[in-house]
């Protein structure tokens, strides 16, 4: 007999750059609740909710954000997660050591101390070996996040060998022997792997399959743990690449073998497709969730402004747990007046857009969106509360 079905919903990157907090600023506290206002029906809609929070809340001492690549938010902003219904973050990404270990440290006691779950960043070895298994509605389901590297390339903080549980890796960090830096071409990258990934390789042996064997291991404690289902929270991808680079590519393959049920990607800051893959459902990127425009001139037509909330509907049988259907929204960041950005439904937007040459972009750039994201191509795409993929 089956339970009563359970929706998860995924966001995108959970971003919050300087122009953000500055608009924010009420003298000397900070208020972001307009961010969120105009998406929290939709964030609530769902049973369990999961973002990838991109940027650590380590306190003033260290420094808020002031550089176009290096982040550290205020508490408040956490805060404002919970309060529009987030369940879960993730920390493991490339930004989890933009004020080195003890921004690291501060961001986990931060989260704790507002009671906000996070996976992936740990504070000690015990915590990483521990399964994160979220009981919903009866259906157990286990969550992972891992991140292809820490930004080490520029920042040049590396763990230390007794300091490598605290960031969830798929790969030694950027500049490390068998590392693969993802800022590089498409064929550099295909090339690395083909020659990094070989079973016989040396650097293999020694570099890579440590970090894929702690990879399989937390899949399998997951099963042990008596998780239903399996997500993995996967960062991974070159920024603004308009598709999954080659390694992305293998990583997603290895997990899928690996025996994984989901997964959510994020990092690259554009929608990527989604697919089924071996029966699992792929997210490459979902985009990000909440951004600043106009701060990076990368970011230029590549519509960042928008993301995917992707949800996915579980259901649980004697035979086991399966997804039901996968329903998807597309968001869109909006600059407001006061230089604030928030993040609402494009279905919501054309509501109130009047002015028909704003109309017929919002439209043309939500099937762009949709699109991509869903791999059907067809001009009737129009804006909708929520779409459905063929499962």
């Amino acid at each position: 007999m089956k339970s009563s079905q359970i929706k998860i919903s995924f966001t995108g990157d959970i971003m919050c750059k300087s122009a953000q907090t500055e608009a924010c600023r009420h003298g000397d506290s900070y208020n972001y609740a307009k961010v969120f206002k105009l998406i929290k029906n939709e964030l609530q809609s769902c049973d369990y909710l999961v973002g990838n929070l991109e940027t650590v809340i380590a306190g003033e001492e260290l420094g808020y954000t002031n550089e176009m690549y290096s982040f550290n938010t205020p508490l408040p902003f956490a805060e404002e997660l919970v309060r529009s219904g987030f369940n879960l973050v993730s920390t493991a990404n490339n930004h989890c050591l933009d004020r080195g270990t003890q921004g690291l440290l501060n961001n986990i006691e931060s989260l704790d101390s507002i009671k906000l779950p996070h996976i992936g960043t740990y504070s000690s070895r015990e915590e990483r070996d521990k399964s994160f298994i979220a009981d919903i509605k009866g259906i157990r389901v286990g969550f992972l996040a891992y991140t292809y590297g820490t930004n080490a390339f520029a920042n040049h903080r590396f763990l230390k060998p007794e300091q490598k549980y605290m960031v969830n890796l798929f790969q030694p960090q950027e500049k490390l022997p068998g590392s693969i830096h993802l800022l590089q071409s498409m064929e550099k990258i295909g090339k690395e792997v083909n020659e990094l990934y070989k079973k016989d390789n040396v650097i293999y042996k020694e570099s890579i399959q440590p970090y894929l064997e702690q990879l399989k291991g937390d899949i399998d404690r997951c099963r042990r743990d008596g998780a239903d289902y399996v997500i993995m929270c996967m960062h991974s991808g070159g920024q603004y690449n308009p598709e999954p680079d080659p390694y992305t590519v293998y990583l997603v393959q290895w997990l899928c073998d690996a025996g994984v049920d989901a997964i959510i990607g994020n990092h690259p800051h554009v929608v990527h497709k989604f697919e089924m893959k071996n029966n699992t459902p792929v997210a490459y990127c979902l985009g990000n969730f909440i951004t600043t425009l106009g701060v990076n001139p990368n970011e230029t037509g590549t519509l960042t402004e928008y993301s995917i909330l992707l949800n996915l509907y579980l259901s649980k049988c004697d035979t086991g747990t399966k997804v039901e259907k996968i329903g998807f929204s597309v968001l869109k960041t909006v600059m407001q007046p006061d230089q604030s950005s928030v993040v609402i439904p494009v279905y919501d937007l054309l509501d109130h857009c009047k002015e028909p040459c704003e109309r017929a972009k919002l439209i043309r750039e939500n099937r762009i969106i949709a699109e991509k994201f869903s791999g059907i191509k067809s001009s009737d795409i129009m804006p909708q509360k929520e779409y459905f993929l063929s499962v």
